[in-house]
């Protein structure tokens, strides 16, 4: 396998059950690589607008560098594992008695991590670090990418085995492939992308990301409610209040207080994703019974 992969390759200091796993993610991967076509439609319905953006923008690397630390991190961790039993095959029962579900989920986020973690980093960075950003600023770029490729790799395999696909689709004139279900690309795509667009927010106009978190628990419910009552007073009326207020609490707080105090919940709610993530997806591989 090692040979079959190269000139890429997995450290010799993994155990070799988590590296054989590893080994035959890139391997599937590098032979067929019509598996990735599920990447496109995301990065291109998005990406198509982002570069518009950037190409407009007074410095493209404002928009770029952003872009990178969101997008990118999602390719690292979609590229691998998003449907590992559907990628098994007719192994796939043979797959779940050989090997303990912490080496099998181990081996499946090792190749986000080895090649995806790199990258992420140098486009990141080289573009955060080109573009119109304080320092600070830049290096809390990198480090926004860092924490959603940790969130996306892990999370990849627990979204793709709770959702797996095994019926194949044919491309044109091609064999038949087994992709992830569109549900969970979608489901995946968005709490990564979501996570990491709200970090990067508090770091580029933490103004707006208040504005946004006031407006999506206070303002909008309060105006859905207030549709609804049809301005009448009673009990819908004293609820919209309620949320009203609440979207003024938030638009209230200091802005540097609101960015501590989100920055914060976000970190500490994306390393609860990434444990939760990987204890999910090695419990889902130990009581999984493939359909017959």
């Amino acid at each position: 396998l090692a040979d079959a992969i190269a000139p890429v390759g997995i450290p010799q200091g993994v155990s070799q059950p988590t590296r054989r796993v590893a080994q035959w993610s890139v391997l599937r991967t590098r032979r067929d690589p019509r598996r990735l076509n599920f990447l496109l439609l995301p990065v291109v319905m998005v990406g198509s607008g982002l570069f518009s953006s950037g190409l407009q923008a007074a410095s493209p690397w404002a928009v770029f560098a952003p872009a990178a630390a969101v997008l990118l991190p999602w390719m690292a961790g979609a590229t691998f594992a998003m449907n590992p039993f559907g990628d098994e095959g007719v192994v796939l029962p043979t797959t779940l008695i050989s090997i303990s579900g912490p080496a099998y989920i181990r081996g499946l986020m090792l190749p986000g991590l080895v090649f995806g973690l790199p990258l992420v980093t140098l486009v990141t960075g080289g573009a955060a670090f080109a573009g119109p950003f304080a320092l600070p600023v830049a290096a809390g770029l990198v480090g926004v990418s860092l924490l959603t490729t940790a969130v996306a790799v892990t999370s990849a395999p627990a979204v793709g085995m709770w959702f797996p696909r095994f019926s194949a689709i044919s491309i044109g004139q091609s064999r038949e492939l087994i992709p992830p279900r569109l549900l969970t690309t979608a489901l995946h795509f968005l709490g990564v992308t979501v996570l990491g667009t709200f970090l990067a927010l508090l770091l580029l106009d933490p103004e707006l990301a208040r504005a946004l978190v006031a407006g999506v628990t206070g303002f909008l419910p309060a105006a859905l409610i207030q549709l609804v009552s049809g301005g009448e007073n009673g009990f819908l009326s004293d609820i919209g209040a309620w949320f009203h207020d609440i979207g003024t609490a938030v638009q209230s707080f200091d802005i540097e207080s609101f960015r501590l105090a989100a920055g914060s919940l976000l970190v500490l709610a994306a390393v609860i994703v990434v444990v939760l993530s990987y204890r999910l997806a090695v419990r889902r591989f130990e009581r999984y019974s493939p359909p017959t």
